[in-house]
């Protein structure tokens, strides 16, 4: 007889509703919100409204579950942001959910392992959501005013820093913003490497004024500081005038609580922000900054084409950036050896002291004269003083005082001038040669005597050269032994080179070394002509009396046989009256030489920007090279049998000859591309900076619209007779195409025209000629089209030649461009 079991059936049905719950896929919330009512399980997530970001549980070791943010669309699960970081849940069921007016993650038992911890007072019902910067924000149910926000993950960074956030103290709300980087690449819990912004802090007896930095730290150790240059590792900094102290009455300002916007003591101000925010130039590209389990920060950008991080720097570079690591008045510069020198005025410490430099001789008190230390990162300014003071005035700061060493001047992005004095007790710490460095001013007596000679360092000078000349003819006996073994592998090269396919398709005769160095007077140094991106240029007087243009390839440069065959094979094929012709090639003796027409004008940049040629240059002739150039970029990218890109268009690149006709040069960056090919990726960037378009100089992606940015950049220079990157009339302005469009937003192009041809009572812009002004300033509208920041707006250079020679034709407007302040 059957008998019917109704535990085993219960038992059963507890079996398949547990697999049924174990192995439930997660899905996606249908919208970006949490309500006060709702419960985030592990099998739902929120998804913000572009989805961008998702947020949710996920498992990072059998018995580890957390709640983080990472980006939604990402072949690779980048997490940005982890709420438990901390105490992790042990298995799948734990619940996000709102409690007593903040959310709370518990574990399945109810207990609470994490929780907002607002305090505030809440006006109507709390609902959260996942917004499409990364952002997870707590706020009154219809409030969308981001200052309205009672709690968002942007204020408790874990160890990335997405575009939108910053870093730093914000007195007024009692919250400060750092990285702490993870344990391991799957333990999120923190590590011992922090970055935080280091502010102006409360001293016993006085306020410490160091420039708020970035640093690096491990434990209570300094690793590394960006230094006063925080603008340099940032797309944008936002730093506030408030942050330069301002010593002196503070007029009717009263005294504060901390939580007010500002500090007061002993007169001096510090403001009750603090702070350094991120920002990409481009939302739809995905950008981060990270703090690496290793201490290593990072800024990576996600490349679509093959759908990876690529990193665009990371700190510390080098030895270099260690913190402090040659002590006290010495600083550390990778291409010496050893790396520590000390400074003027100073000598090393000896071997029973510590690291660093010393005084040679006790100064006087009240000294005068001062040594330049260019390139320098500045000191640590922790016991630095800064005033909004020109560079005279604070040297009179540092003459009348006598504990001062050293005072550099800083200009801020906001072109405010700052002066930084540094003092005795202090000392000076953690500086280092940078290319990107500062002035530093070093107080320095006059009457220190230079070191005498003595016996010593003559004998031992004379034995030094002594021992270098017998080295000298051991080194030549060895030379001239080897030589016929040399010249016999030289031979051999030279022979497969010419048998070689490459060579068989150069389309033009080739030359030997000997000829060349002939026509060159042995590459003298009075017939060199320039340097180019990859060797130098000599003039050269062949046989028959024509001269001719060398090109000779540096045996140390980057530039291989691929770029080199690259470059004579391109310009062998192009035929154009605006491009640089071609006229035979070297590959003996080991050389690689190319060998083109000798023009008489030089590069363009020899008469733009020198005081004195550039006077010749009319607006009719700049004109016609502007028209010049075009045809010549119009013919690679359309008319030619290929379709090429320059990659490196600028003024140095473009030739000119006895009737001033411009021709493009230096094709050894140039790019085949097919003819449907819109567009290409590299990793490796060529190009110079300041004609480079953001896409190419940021991601890698060049296209004919990246020769359309750097001929809009090359326009400007033209119209204006300034360089695309240097010193205008104001100093917020960093390139010309930043002090142009502000020129012309602001109803004031005729300024942007260089005076040379304005103000020429010959000029074509006379007042009788009305059509020439329009004609320039037809030119500038040109040119701040071709410099847009997005690729696709920008013409193509077909339409750049209609829109220069149509006086008629109805020109777009050009768009802003963020672009322009980040070069």
């Amino acid at each position: 007889m059957f008998h019917f079991n109704m535990n085993l059936v219960i038992h059963h049905a507890y079996s398949l509703l547990f697999f049924f719950f174990i192995f439930l896929p997660a899905f996606s919330m249908s919208t970006s919100k949490l309500l006060s009512t709702e419960t985030l399980t592990s099998n739902r997530t929120i998804v913000s409204q572009r989805s961008l970001f998702e947020l949710g549980f996920f498992q990072l070791a059998s018995d580890r579950w957390y709640v983080g943010i990472w980006y939604k669309n990402l072949p690779e699960r980048t997490v940005v942001w982890v709420a438990n970081r901390e105490v992790p849940l042990s298995n799948t069921f734990g619940k996000l959910k709102f409690s007593d007016n903040n959310l709370v993650l518990v574990d399945q038992a109810g207990t609470r392992v994490w929780g907002t911890n607002f305090m505030g007072a809440v006006g109507s019902e709390l609902v959260s959501e996942l917004l499409d910067d990364g952002n997870f924000v707590i706020k009154n149910r219809g409030d969308n005013d981001t200052a309205g926000f009672l709690w968002q993950s942007f204020d408790f960074p874990t160890d990335t820093l997405l575009p939108g956030m910053a870093l730093g103290w914000n007195y007024q709300r009692g919250i400060n913003r750092y990285l702490v980087a993870w344990v391991t690449p799957d333990n999120p819990s923190k590590a011992g490497y922090t970055l935080n912004l280091k502010p102006r802090r409360w001293g016993e007896e006085y306020v410490s004024s160091s420039f708020p930095e970035l640093f690096v730290t491990n434990a209570r150790n300094l690793l590394y500081r960006t230094g006063t240059s925080i603008d340099l590792f940032l797309y944008t900094t936002e730093m506030y005038e408030d942050l330069l102290l301002e010593k002196g009455p503070l007029d009717d300002r009263q005294e504060q609580s901390p939580m007010d916007e500002a500090f007061l003591k002993d007169e001096i101000y510090i403001p009750a922000v603090q702070e350094v925010s991120f920002t990409a130039y481009n939302d739809s590209i995905f950008t981060r900054l990270t703090l690496s389990p290793d201490g290593i920060l990072q800024h990576l950008t996600w490349n679509q084409t093959v759908e990876k991080w690529i990193e665009s720097w990371h700190a510390p570079a080098d030895k270099c950036d260690k913190f402090n690591l040659c002590g006290s008045f010495s600083y550390c510069d990778t291409k010496k050896s050893p790396v520590c020198r000390c400074l003027r005025g100073y000598t090393p410490r000896t071997e029973t002291e510590s690291i660093g430099c010393q005084l040679k001789k006790k100064r006087s008190c009240h000294i005068k004269e001062f040594f330049r230390q260019r390139n320098m990162r500045l000191p640590d300014t922790t016991a630095s003083d800064m005033y909004l003071l020109g560079l005279e005035e604070c040297k009179g700061n540092c003459v009348s005082d006598c504990s001062c060493i050293a005072f550099a001047v800083w200009v801020s992005a906001n072109g405010s001038t700052v002066c930084i004095i540094w003092y005795e007790a202090h000392g000076l710490v953690d500086l280092r040669y940078s290319d990107y460095g500062q002035d530093l001013y070093l107080k320095m007596d006059p009457s220190e005597p230079d070191e005498k000679r003595t016996w010593v360092y003559i004998v031992i000078g004379v034995s030094v050269g002594i021992g270098l000349l017998i080295i000298m003819i051991i080194i030549a006996f060895i030379i001239f032994r080897f030589s016929k073994k040399k010249q016999q592998r030289a031979k051999a090269m030279a022979e497969r080179i010419e048998g070689s396919p490459e060579t068989e398709d150069l389309e033009i005769p080739l030359t030997n070394f000997e000829t060349v160095s002939v026509a060159t007077d042995n590459f003298s140094l009075t017939n060199k002509l320039g340097t180019g991106g990859f060797g130098t240029v000599f003039k050269g007087k062949l046989p028959d009396g024509n001269n001719i243009a060398v090109k000779r390839l540096s045996k140390a440069s980057s530039q291989g046989t691929e770029e080199f065959m690259n470059e004579a094979k391109l310009i062998a094929r192009l035929r154009h009256r605006n491009l640089v012709r071609l006229l035979s090639c070297c590959v003996d003796s080991g050389e690689k030489i190319l060998i083109y027409e000798y023009l008489e004008n030089l590069s363009l940049d020899c008469h733009l920007f020198d005081e004195t040629r550039r006077s010749k240059l009319n607006w009719q002739r700049r004109f016609d090279i502007a028209i010049g150039i075009a045809r010549g970029l119009l013919y690679l990218h359309q008319d030619s049998q290929y379709r090429i890109i320059h990659r490196d268009l600028k003024a140095s690149n473009v030739l000119l000859d006895k009737d001033m006709t411009p021709k493009i040069s230096d094709f050894g960056m140039a790019r085949l591309v097919r003819e449907d090919e819109i567009e290409a990726n590299t990793m490796r960037r060529a190009g110079t900076y300041g004609y480079m378009a953001p896409e190419y100089a940021m991601g890698g992606t060049f296209s004919t619209k990246s020769d359309v940015y750097s001929f809009g950049v090359l326009l400007l220079e033209i119209v204006s007779g300034k360089k695309g990157i240097g010193s205008y009339d104001s100093t917020e302005d960093r390139t010309l195409p930043g002090w142009v469009w502000r020129k012309w937003s602001e109803g004031n192009a005729l300024e942007v025209i260089d005076p040379v041809i304005r103000d020429s009572p010959s000029s074509s812009l006379a007042p009788a000629s009305v059509f020439r002004e329009k004609e320039v300033l037809r030119s500038i509208h040109v040119g701040l089209l071709c410099v847009q920041e997005l690729s696709e707006d920008r013409p193509s250079m077909s339409s750049v030649l209609w829109l220069l020679g149509n006086e008629n034709a109805e020109i777009p407007q050009p768009k802003a461009s963020r672009y322009y302040a980040r070069i």
